[in-house]
This record gives structure tokens, sequence and C-alpha cells, in this order.
């Protein structure tokens, strides 16, 4: 699950600005409406912060 959560966020930058992808990743880390992180935030954040 969590490759496919890495691997679709990965696919999400497609495109995208450098500026777009730090922000991004500033919402990976950000909790949603419900005080929850999104599902292996730690790990996406941590890939999109050191691939780009």
């Amino acid at each position: 699950m969590r490759r496919v959560a890495i691997d679709a966020a990965l696919l999400a930058t497609e495109g995208l600005t450098e500026i777009e992808i730090k922000l991004l990743t500033e919402g990976y880390e950000k909790l949603d409406v419900d005080g929850q992180h999104t599902p292996f935030c730690a790990a996406i954040s941590y890939l999109l912060k050191n691939y780009f």
C-alpha cells in the first residue's frame, strides 16, 4: 500500500514546477479536516524533498 501511495505522489508531480512540487510536499505534511495525516505522508514527504 505504501508503494502505491508513493507511486501516486510521483505521478502527481509530472509536469509540475519545482515550486508546485514544494507546495505538494507541504500539503502532505499538514493535517486534513479530521486532524489526520495522509497515509504514508512521512515517506512521501521524504521522497519528494530528496528526489526533487
